[in-house]
């Protein structure tokens, strides 16, 4: 007597479909990271620049990296009065424009956003200062790098399962059962039991002095029944799909 079964449909595509959906999140995650936000900031950054910039060919320009909107909201808490304590921290602006009489403002432009700071001769106009995000903050940026990671790990996660899934033997045959590289010897068991008519039923075994249990799922093991089948012709236990012997669903 042997009988033997492979993985059931359900569990592989299953864990399958999960695994994809997590890895292929995860690659969404991190373009947007390294591409997908960047580029839409530096698309907003040109649209805005080309209002403001006098020579066209500036905008080819590379932007720095700052400064960021931190750097603004520290610039204000200082309450500078000239433009030499401005650029000691927004460095030197990307464009100067004068505005009127006596009056210029100064553009202080980033990759992620652009200071606008207002000047009445050498005075700092702060309450006219402005910041201005392009599309997405640093912080929002690298929120997508950590969901990436995030769904990443999962999608491993879910794809060592799903290799299980697929490699998954059971078989059954005089010296015992054995699942998944595991050998439970047919002395050892003890009971069949518990059956669901969902699909699930629980095999109990000894383990050196201790009862353990072992489900057994129709959703995982194609040739359910017939394993059922033969555990009870090997222990002669009663079947425990009859009525007497089942739970409630």
């Amino acid at each position: 007597m042997r009988v033997e079964s492979g993985p059931a449909n359900f569990d592989r595509l299953y864990n399958l479909g999960f695994t994809l959906l997590c890895l292929g999140f995860s690659a969404y995650f991190f373009y947007d990271w390294k591409i997908g936000y960047p580029r839409a900031n530096h698309q907003r950054a040109r649209e805005t620049l080309a209002r403001i910039v006098a020579d066209p060919k500036r905008l080819d320009r590379p932007l720095p990296d700052r400064p960021r909107e931190e750097d603004y909201e520290a610039l204000r808490k200082t309450q500078p009065r000239t433009a030499r304590e401005v650029h000691a921290r927004l460095g030197r602006p990307f464009e100067v424009r004068p505005v009127g009489e006596g009056r210029r403002i100064e553009y202080f432009a980033s990759t992620l956003g652009m200071a606008t700071v207002p000047y009445e001769g050498e005075q700092v106009l702060l309450r006219e200062a402005t910041w201005q995000t392009w599309h997405k903050t640093a912080g929002e940026i690298q929120q997508q790098f950590w969901c990436g990671v995030i769904a990443g790990l999962l999608g491993l996660w879910v794809l060592w399962r799903t290799i299980k899934a697929f490699t998954l033997r059971v078989t059954v045959d005089e010296s015992g059962m054995t699942y998944a590289r595991r050998t439970v010897p047919a002395a050892s068991i003890t009971r069949l039991t518990n059956y669901n008519p969902k699909g699930w039923v629980d095999l109990f075994f000894d383990d050196r002095g201790r009862e353990r249990r072992l489900r057994l799922d129709n959703q995982k093991v194609r040739e359910f029944d017939a394993i059922i089948d033969a555990l009870c012709r090997l222990k002669g236990f009663p079947d425990p799909r009859s009525t007497s012997s089942r739970l409630p669903p």
